[in-house]
């Protein structure tokens, strides 16, 4: 036996397909906003103005020939070596090493350095969790002048 598709039947089609969309659009809203604090950097607006004045250091680095390698040491250990035009171990003073999460600024830590020889610095990774991470290096180089480097970094 087949019923006849009534108005009633119709405007109850229509209110649980509606229903279901605007309850998926729900969900997804409450993930976004609690899985993302909304912060990627901060003070991003005064960042973004002194972009030009980053580049012009990152060239300069660059005309100077400074390098800086990052290699894990052990598990809980990375080496940073720096490293002039010609090769020779670069001296620098006052290393931060910052460890960071692309998306979460929760996840930021400030690894503890110590020197190892001229150019030479060990960061600690203990306590770091896995997964990718961005390391941002900043030192004062020859002549007090400040370096800084950027790597990306898998952290298993």
């Amino acid at each position: 036996m087949i019923k006849e598709l009534t108005g009633r039947h119709v405007i109850y089609i229509l209110l649980g397909l509606f229903g279901t969309v605007f309850a998926v659009n729900g969900l997804f809203a409450y993930f976004a906003i609690t899985g993302f604090p909304g912060l990627e950097t901060e003070r991003a607006y005064s960042k973004g103005l002194a972009f030009n004045e980053q580049i012009a250091r990152s060239d300069a680095l660059k005309d100077l020939g400074w390098n800086m390698t990052a290699e894990r040491s052990d598990a809980n250990a990375l080496t940073l070596r720096f490293t002039g035009k010609t090769g020779a171990p670069l001296p620098v003073a006052s290393v931060a090493v910052t460890l960071f999460h692309p998306t979460h600024a929760r996840s930021d830590k400030t690894l503890p350095v110590r020197a190892e020889g001229e150019g030479v610095i060990v960061a600690t990774l203990e306590g770091s969790e896995k997964g990718n991470r961005q390391l941002r290096i900043s030192a004062d180089g020859p002549n007090g002048r400040r370096i800084e480097f950027r790597r990306t970094l898998w952290l298993d």
